[in-house]
């Protein structure tokens, strides 16, 4: 949650930097950071997958959580009043990385219109998904179609630790996390290190979705 959602967050909403060097993409990205409404025990969801106490090391009594819920606004022009709700866990049914986009309805049309999402997957294939609200050439009634952009497969024959690593000896800090960027996100997190959890227990397997207080 504090590294790399954050991170894809950021870029996901981020202003246009005002260049193309790596210094204005990093301040675009840590400007961005500091506008998120920090994170609140009221407006979070704690979680711990039943049998994490059975791993091995693992205390009979851990309290640790394996799943967080947290939803926040974006203090700024573009995004105020839009509802960011992140999520992260482990034992999970889907092992994905994937940022949703749901853009609003238009009153004009009623209530029973089918929302329309972009989905920009990020694990495990790279793709692009566009979620279209159309009306059924039979019944007229409004129903959803998605539409798939995929992108290249992986990074060829570089491993991901190998791409991190010839970055760094060609100081290409772009897609490094600057010090900004991590003072900003641990100011998000750190109301919640504060806060006593009640863990809601959930079953391996389970949809994120389903995991509510």
């Amino acid at each position: 949650l504090q590294n790399h959602l954050l991170q894809m967050l950021a870029i996901l909403t981020m202003e246009a930097p005002a260049d193309g060097s790596d210094e204005a993409y990093h301040e675009a990205r840590s400007t961005l950071l500091e506008t998120i409404q920090p994170f609140s025990a009221e407006r979070a969801v704690f979680g711990q997958y039943d049998g994490y106490r059975d791993v091995e090391n693992v205390a009979d009594d851990s309290t640790t959580e394996t799943f967080v819920a947290v939803e926040t606004t974006i203090d700024n022009a573009r995004w105020r009043g839009v509802p960011v709700r992140i999520r992260t866990g482990k034992a999970l049914a889907d092992d994905r990385t994937q940022a949703t986009i749901t853009l609003k309805r238009d009153s004009r049309i009623g209530a029973d219109q089918v929302h329309n999402r972009v989905r920009f997957t990020v694990k495990p294939d790279a793709s692009v998904a566009f979620d279209i609200g159309v009306l059924d050439p039979d019944s007229h009634d409004p129903v959803q179609t998605t539409v798939f952009a995929c992108g290249p497969d992986g990074h060829g024959d570089l491993g991901d630790y190998a791409v991190m690593l010839d970055n760094a000896l060609a100081g290409a800090t772009r897609h490094f996390a600057h010090i900004d960027d991590v003072v900003a996100a641990w100011k998000l997190v750190a109301a919640l290190h504060a806060t006593d959890k009640q863990l809601v227990t959930y079953e391996p397997g389970t949809d994120g979705d389903s995991i509510t207080a």
